[in-house]
């Protein structure tokens, strides 16, 4: 069976920090079965609003429940 989830951190605007490995505003990421949570580390350089959104992007799979939500 495979447990790997797939998940994207998404800058909602281009002047948003971003971790390193981000490309074009998006840093992809996945999580194994074992694994439940993880960091992300964001500098900021000067103080403001910024907006990201975190989305599941794992393919389906039969049998599998996916939580296709925005946050």
């Amino acid at each position: 069976m495979e447990f790997t989830g797939n998940y994207e951190f998404r800058a909602s605007d281009k002047e948003a920090p971003m971790p390193k490995g981000a490309k074009d505003g998006v840093y992809s990421f996945s999580l194994n079965g074992e694994q439940t949570e993880t960091t992300i580390y964001l500098q900021y350089s000067h103080k403001g609003v910024y907006r990201y959104r975190l989305i599941q992007t794992t393919k389906d799979r039969e049998l599998y429940q996916y939580d296709r939500s925005c946050y």
